[in-house]
């Protein structure tokens, strides 16, 4: 989640790591919400895919890389109030997260780079 939302243009995360190169996101989707709710859902890219929670699919993780990037039409989409990766299958390993960099519009600075690793439940 944004402190303030945030124009972002360009996404890229890496999950594994050279020392642990199984503990990569598989079967794992990118997804945002805006912090304004779309009004008409034409101006969207056709491939994004609202969920129950008003979240949208924007992008999927490859499952052999375990990286996902791409770029947002921010200036035409509007500010994001949070960014999610949802996981569709259990893991029976840790997945790291080695690199996070949601890249802002030169309109915004305000958008967070995080680094973290989670232990599947």
């Amino acid at each position: 989640e944004f402190t303030q939302p945030s124009l972002v243009d360009r996404y890229y995360l890496k999950s594994g790591n050279p020392e642990h190169p199984d503990d990569k996101l598989y079967n794992a989707t990118l997804q945002i919400m805006f912090a304004q709710p779309v009004k008409d859902e034409r101006q969207l890219p056709m491939h994004y895919v609202k969920t129950q929670d008003n979240f949208y699919i924007i992008d999927r993780f490859s499952n052999e890389l375990g990286t996902v990037s791409g770029t947002i039409d921010a200036d035409r989409l509007g500010k994001l109030s949070k960014i999610r990766i949802h996981v569709a299958t259990t893991n029976d390993k840790w997945i790291i997260l080695s690199e996070i960099d949601f890249s802002p519009s030169s309109a915004s600075s305000t958008a967070k780079k995080t680094s973290t690793t989670s232990k599947p439940k």
